[in-house]
């Protein structure tokens, strides 16, 4: 039926939501009659059973992002003291060889491990253009020295032998001791120096 009480034609659309004139009251008195279409949709009549309320949808799992590791991780402390550890036993077995060249007199075999024992040691502070500055200055000064040296004949005696000591002192923490020995180094290079210019 239309709005105005006419019957539909054939093929016609049902007007959405619309209340048509009612028919008949059911028995009982619940709810309208058969004129009452519900609107699309599906919705059901109001005595009829209801449908359950939509669930919304779960929120979308974050995926969690990779934790990236930082690209030279830290050593442990305890990894950084066994890396100095045994770079300090590498510089003793230098300061072994140099030590023994020098009790013995041997400026050729001294040469070449004091200049390794003290490159490596100061390689060991994380200074390396430092230490290749101080590595140039030994050179030299062995350069110069030589020959002032082998004209003593005899080097027994007159050379410096405190290689050990100083990496003993470092490795046990000795700082107080470990000045004290590079003092030592130092007035005995002067020493030699001034023994030399007057000889």
């Amino acid at each position: 039926m239309s709005p105005a009480g006419q019957p539909l034609p054939a093929g016609a659309a049902r007007p959405v939501g619309l209340r048509l004139p009612a028919g008949p009251p059911r028995r009982g008195g619940r709810g309208p009659g058969p004129g009452w279409f519900p609107p699309r949709g599906g919705a059901r009549r109001p005595d009829g059973p209801q449908d359950p309320p939509a669930q919304p949808a779960p929120p979308p799992q974050q995926v969690p992002k990779a934790s990236k590791a930082p690209r030279f991780p830290k050593a442990p402390h305890d990894l950084r003291e066994a890396r100095v550890a045994a770079a300090l036993a590498g510089v003793r077995r230098r300061g072994e060889e140099a030590q023994r060249a020098a009790t013995a007199g041997d400026l050729t075999v001294l040469i070449g491990y004091d200049l390794r024992f003290w490159r490596e040691l100061s390689g060991l502070f994380g200074n390396p253009h430092l230490a290749d500055f101080l590595h140039r200055l030994r050179v030299q000064s062995w350069v110069c020295a030589v020959q002032h040296l082998r004209r003593l004949g005899d080097l027994r005696g007159l050379l410096w032998t405190g290689h050990t000591e100083l990496v003993d002192a470092l490795a046990k923490r000795d700082i107080t001791g470990a000045r004290a020995i590079v003092a030592a180094y130092h007035a005995h290079a002067l020493a030699l120096a001034d023994r030399l210019a007057g000889a």
